[in-house]
């Protein structure tokens, strides 16, 4: 990203916050339901760059697409705790896990192209999809916990079994990532929704190396592609630059500017921190906030972002006072 060019767009941008967003979710049913029709997904995909106009847009989609590829059962019921995928009872299952079929998500990648079709050219439009730890955090429990005791414990009980599933994941993300680059976008996220409270050991064997796989192989195959990796709750891990290998580093709430600006010191673009809950409150904070954030512009990469997904409850005026903030550069 060149160094002063202010981009900005929201993770879960398009989403409940939103009235029309609300009224096509009530016409379809579920989430996956929206997820895996093209022409909704495609129109709450553009949802949001119509009314804010965002320089990005990113598919409407889920980072669970890719268990129901690999055939386990996932559901995800809004006001019951979140998403809920099938278990591995053993790890005979891992072993014997069927192969990735892509052609179960020909549906979102039709989204892709219907969207690309219909996003202005001077619109970004992001891929994405997990990453192989926060997979396999939801393939083993079920659903996360809040420091996925099970995961953790299975990595090390486990050992050869787990590595076997990451390198399950990593084959699977690539293939996906690339079909979804193919359709018709022009930057992909890798999210590791649950990267947080990792040894150092596991951080570097199962979120670190698994990336670098994926984003060598992406840009071996498509080199014009700009990489996104948010490794959220990777703490300390942040600091170490020699970690990442992607073009952009999504910065969770917990970094400081100082942070952000030695990623950008390291020939990093930088990508988000602003914490949805200030989103959500507004006020002075906000504003102070929003203006910090900005001058991360004048001295590198830094796409305005959030630090995670925005919130239902978010009044859209706070969405239009930001966006205003950050182009007027106060």
């Amino acid at each position: 990203m060149e160094k002063n060019k202010k981009e900005i767009w929201f993770m879960r941008q398009a989403g409940r916050y939103l009235p029309e967003y609300r009224k096509v979710r009530e016409e379809v049913g579920g989430f996956f339901e929206l997820c895996f029709n093209p022409e909704k997904a495609c129109e709450v995909t553009l949802q949001p760059i119509r009314r804010f106009d965002f320089d990005t847009a990113i598919i409407f989609s889920d980072i669970l697409t890719i268990p129901i590829a690999f055939g386990r059962k996932t559901e995800i019921k809004e006001n019951q705790g979140g998403p809920n995928v099938e278990i591995f009872k053993n790890p005979n299952e891992i072993i014997n896990l069927q192969t990735f079929d892509l052609n179960i998500l020909g549906k979102v990648l039709d989204a892709i192209r219907l969207t690309r079709e219909n996003l202005p050219v001077s619109k970004r439009l992001i891929g994405f999809c997990g990453a192989p730890w926060t997979l396999a955090v939801y393939m083993l429990q079920g659903k996360s916990s809040p420091q996925n005791e099970v995961t953790h414990r299975f990595s090390y009980a486990e050992r050869e079994v787990f590595t076997l599933l990451i390198n399950k994941l990593t084959s699977a993300i690539i293939e996906y990532l690339s079909a979804q680059i193919e359709a018709g976008c022009d930057t992909v996220q890798l999210f590791d929704s649950w990267a947080s409270f990792l040894s150092e050991e596991n951080f570097s064997e199962f979120v670190i190396e698994p990336a670098r796989k994926i984003v060598t192989a992406i840009k071996n195959k498509h080199p014009q592609i700009r990489f996104i990796h948010f490794p959220r709750g990777a703490g300390m891990h942040y600091s170490r630059p020699e970690n990442f290998s992607a073009d952009v580093i999504g910065c969770d709430t917990s970094l400081t500017i100082q942070d952000m600006r030695e990623l950008q010191n390291a020939g990093f673009t930088v990508q988000g921190n602003l914490d949805p809950n200030l989103l959500l409150v507004g006020g002075d904070l906000l504003k102070d906030r929003v203006k910090k954030l900005t001058s991360l512009s004048e001295t590198g990469g830094y796409i305005f972002n959030l630090g995670h997904g925005i919130f239902p409850e978010t009044p859209i005026a706070h969405v239009e006072a930001v966006i205003e903030r950050f182009r007027n550069g106060s």
